[in-house]
């Protein structure tokens, strides 16, 4: 049985704190806070298909203008992560959509994974190891919203060591539509520690320079993922 989250007014973003970004001086840097904290609800799956994002109950939400919010929509709708004309929300991906976003992470990811471990030095690694550790305290504590987070980080940080700003523009808005079609039942939620050791032999390989065993257990885990989304994939193979 899926569990189900509690509902909220439409356009309000779940435990959005009030004046948060007030100390933030420069507009850039407050844009892009705004812009992440609203795809940080994107990946965590906090933002569900059907959610409609409205500007003013969204700045008033977040305790700022409506400003770098309008910005932050506007770049997601831009990179077809929202959708819609006068009120944007989150779409509902049908079974062929997530299919072609799986197919197009495993190449794509796989070339990212390829030259990043070829290329990774021992800041990106440790940064990396960061990112599993985090995975494995929350799997520990059942943390869903933490667990997504932390993974999320791990495999957009491969694709970022990779150190290629068009693979990079193609993949984060593939993660960012992908996050509210995450629905794990209350027994999948228990079971996260499952997925920690494909991500430990995605780490091992990194430290081992190991290209090939990288590439193959990152593939691995794309496709694991993906069995727990709605829709039936094997009719479209």
């Amino acid at each position: 049985m899926k569990s189900k989250p509690p509902s909220r007014p439409d356009g309000v973003l779940p435990e959005t704190r009030q004046n948060q970004f007030e100390n933030l001086a420069s507009p850039a840097l407050l844009q892009e806070q705004v812009y992440r904290q609203i795809t940080e609800k994107l990946i965590t799956g906090e933002l569900r298909p059907g959610d409609q994002l409205v500007l003013r109950q969204l700045s008033t939400a977040m305790g700022t203008s409506p400003m770098p919010v309008r910005d932050a929509l506007q770049r997601l709708a831009a990179q077809g992560v929202l959708v819609g004309k006068r009120t944007l929300c989150v779409p509902t991906l049908s079974p062929r959509e997530l299919a072609d976003i799986r197919d197009i992470r495993q190449t794509l990811e796989g070339l990212a994974v390829v030259r990043a471990v070829k290329q990774a030095d021992s800041e990106g690694l440790a940064t990396l190891s960061s990112h599993y550790r985090q995975m494995e305290a929350a799997a520990r504590n059942n943390d869903l919203h933490h667990f997504l987070k932390a993974n999320a980080h791990f495999h957009l940080h491969i694709v970022r060591m990779a150190e290629s700003p068009v693979l990079t523009g193609i993949i984060e808005p593939l993660w960012l539509r992908l996050g509210p079609a995450i629905k794990l039942s209350e027994q999948e939620q228990r079971q996260l520690h499952l997925t920690l050791p494909i991500h430990r032999r995605i780490l091992d390989a990194f430290n081992a320079r190991d290209v090939r065993a990288a590439e193959q257990a990152l593939r691995e885990d794309i496709l694991d993922s993906f069995a727990s989304l709605p829709g039936n994939f094997s009719s479209l193979e």
